[in-house]
């Protein structure tokens, strides 16, 4: 692996766990969006996907996995020391309530956002390497010739990225809202948080598309 892919590894590996954990510590900010509740972690949590669909052009669906398992992995170790923590006796004097309330992100939602999380980004790896399938070397070649902003090669890696991210949202949605609210919302909210949720993820990524898309075929025209 060259000194770039290396580094290429490090960065969105890097990117890929802070997200998930950063999302967490956003998501306790609940926000009225057109009279919905929404969590702020909204906001950064796509950039999880577009990270993943990343891993997976770069280097393949089986590290693109590995790479969420870690992020995953992280996120519970930041919950169970923040749990750990938390039964920490206090110093006297100390105000610690700040501290009590970032602690209180360790609970029900932030597991489910984690298990959602993994199984969004296995689906959105899977889906994402069965429509790129097997590309032949002369065809690599010549997408590397075409230059940065060919049009067949948006076709393909759009609709890629697009369909794996539209089916991982989903999963992610409904898994989320499943584990963190049944049982806690009326029927009608916890259907609206879903689709809320899924829709407003969604159209967060397309906005970021360009400046993936980019990103990619640039690699591709350099290498």
């Amino acid at each position: 692996m060259s000194e770039k892919r290396v580094k290429q590894l490090i960065v969105l590996s890097a990117s890929l766990v802070a997200t998930l954990i950063i999302a967490n510590l956003l998501a306790l900010k609940i926000w009225s969006c057109f009279g919905i509740p929404v969590d702020a972690g909204i906001f950064i949590f796509p950039l999880s996907y577009i990270a993943g669909d990343l891993l997976a052009e770069f280097f393949g669906e089986k590290i693109a996995n590995f790479v969420a398992l870690i992020a995953a992995l992280f996120a519970v170790l930041t919950a169970a020391l923040l749990g750990f923590a938390c039964q920490l006796q206090d110093y006297p004097g100390a105000d610690n309530q700040g501290f009590e309330i970032v602690a209180s992100m360790a609970g029900q939602v932030f597991f489910a956002s984690i298990f959602s999380f993994l199984l969004g980004q296995f689906t959105n790896n899977r889906i994402f390497e069965l429509i790129r399938g097997k590309s032949s070397s002369q065809q690599n070649q010549q997408d590397r010739q075409a230059g940065a902003f060919d049009l067949s090669f948006m076709a393909a890696f759009a609709k890629r990225a697009i369909t794996s991210s539209s089916v991982a949202h989903l999963v992610d949605a409904v898994i989320f809202e499943l584990v963190a609210f049944c049982g806690r919302l009326p029927v009608v909210d916890f259907v609206i948080q879903v689709v809320s949720a899924y829709f407003a993820g969604l159209m967060l990524e397309l906005v970021f598309f360009p400046v993936t898309y980019f990103l990619v075929a640039k690699d591709r025209r350099l290498n």
